[in-house]
């Protein structure tokens, strides 16, 4: 906002989306019931990492399964989430919990599910073209931001240390691949780039993001350094300085 303030940035435009069960929910996901070899549950919960919470599937039993320890102590599992009944009779089959909430085969509670996700990407995709598209020619470049909870949603290694897609990248893809198809945004010069080259090539991308942030510093006429007093007197007083363009 700051930058804002000091008319760096035209225009900052934030969008959210909610998702039923509250913010402060836990994620809890019914994927699996069976009474092989006793009565038991895979549960999908986000489990506390080196890295921060993943999704990850858990095996609980009736009283004697808390999805607190579970996940690794994470907050939202701390009440109420001790596993008490789990029915396995088919079409019928559900999972308790002591706080008396009840999930069935295939419900989940909390979480951002992947098509809130899928929306939210796409809704930021497609408002970010559409402001492209509203200010071409004007000397004016869009900046759109994703907030991740862990880096491992946008990009993970696996156990050779080969980088792959997080669920995150892999919808942005999705999603920026079926919108650069439309015909409304065919004038957009980097859409006209093939975009597999910038996937699968980020360096290339990233060099292409260096010149364009030079080309942008060049077209930057300084016309000189101005002082603004912010507060205090005497020796106390302090300024800040303004690149004035």
């Amino acid at each position: 906002m700051r930058a804002f303030e000091l008319k760096l940035v035209k225009q900052i435009v934030v969008a959210s989306a909610a998702t039923e069960g509250g913010a402060n929910d836990a994620f809890v996901r019914v994927e699996q019931i069976d009474y092989k070899k006793g009565i038991k549950a895979k549960l999908r919960i986000y489990v506390q990492t080196a890295n921060g919470p993943k999704e990850k599937s858990v095996t609980v039993k009736q009283r004697a399964s808390d999805l607190y320890a579970l996940s690794n102590e994470r907050a939202n599992y701390s009440s109420g989430f001790e596993v008490s009944e789990i029915n396995a009779e088919p079409g019928s089959e559900f999972v308790r919990f002591s706080s008396g909430r009840t999930l069935r085969l295939g419900e989940e509670i909390g979480g951002a599910r992947e098509d809130t996700r899928r929306a939210q990407i796409k809704h930021t995709i497609k408002r970010h073209l559409d402001k492209e598209l509203q200010v071409q020619g004007r000397g004016v470049k869009v900046l759109s931001l994703f907030f991740v909870d862990c880096v491992a949603n946008y990009r993970n290694y696996d156990e050779a240390g080969r980088p792959e897609l997080g669920i995150f990248a892999q919808i942005f893809e999705e999603e920026l691949a079926a919108l650069a198809h439309q015909e409304r945004y065919r004038d957009l010069p980097w859409l006209k780039e093939p975009l597999a080259e910038f996937f699968n090539n980020q360096q290339r991308f990233m060099d292409l993001v260096v010149l364009i942030l030079k080309y942008e510093l060049h077209r930057l006429l300084v016309d000189g350094i101005k002082y603004e007093r912010i507060d205090g007197t005497g020796t106390n007083k302090r300024y800040h300085c303004l690149l004035c363009l």
